[in-house]
């Protein structure tokens, strides 16, 4: 039980017990005065129901006190627990985007392509087809590295410039969709499977987008 739920019951209990006294002694003083051993009217004790009706005032005047005091408190202490909670959220949204940043610095020096793009050279809106030039720089290249481009299933092989970069010139459906698309580098036996960095819709490429 809390210290709150202690002090209301003290007050009832004190209440109730001032009221039994009350009503006891009243009942006594006037059997006294009924059987004529006291004839001191001038200070009548109160009646049973007006001093029930003042403790019972009394306690809930006290009541009510104590409800705002304990109200005033339990604010604080929410506005307390709702900045701690603003903290720790802030914290957890700095935590969570510092290990977000980790995770893109691991994940980009742990692939062989350093950068790729893409450019729409020509689209026929007759044919339904886009030409399309997609070139992949590496950070690792030999003379016998080879590079391969994986649209959901068909393969474009990918010329070198001697440099790192590989470059493919691919003729595709203007309303294509890929889903799956993936970089095999071939180099010194060894293939290594990447996911390029391909757009899923090649129709929002052509489109001209407002700024």
């Amino acid at each position: 039980m809390s210290s709150l739920s202690i002090v209301i019951s003290l007050i009832f209990l004190v209440g109730i017990v001032i009221v039994i006294t009350s009503v006891i002694f009243y009942n006594k003083r006037l059997d006294k005065v009924t059987r004529g051993e006291v004839h001191d009217t001038h200070s009548p004790i109160p009646e049973p129901g007006a001093t029930a009706g003042v403790i019972y005032k009394t306690v809930i005047l006290i009541l009510a006190i104590i409800a705002l005091f304990t109200i005033s408190a339990l604010s604080g202490s929410i506005n307390s627990l709702q900045n701690h909670l603003n903290n720790l959220q802030q914290r957890a949204e700095s935590t969570y985007r510092e290990i977000y940043d980790l995770y893109q610095q691991l994940e980009q020096s742990s692939r062989f392509t350093s950068s790729t793009s893409i450019e729409i050279l020509n689209s026929d809106p007759l044919n339904n087809t886009v030409d399309i030039e997609y070139k992949a720089s590496l950070k690792q290249y030999s003379p016998d590295t080879t590079a391969v481009l994986n649209l959901c299933g068909h393969t474009y092989p990918m010329e070198s410039d001697g440099a790192g970069t590989f470059r493919s010139l691919l003729t595709l459906p203007l309303f294509s969709s890929f889903e799956s698309t993936t970089l095999h580098i071939t180099d010194g036996g060894k293939t290594t499977v990447e996911e390029a960095d391909f757009p899923n819709e090649i129709l929002w490429e052509v489109l001209p987008m407002p700024a």
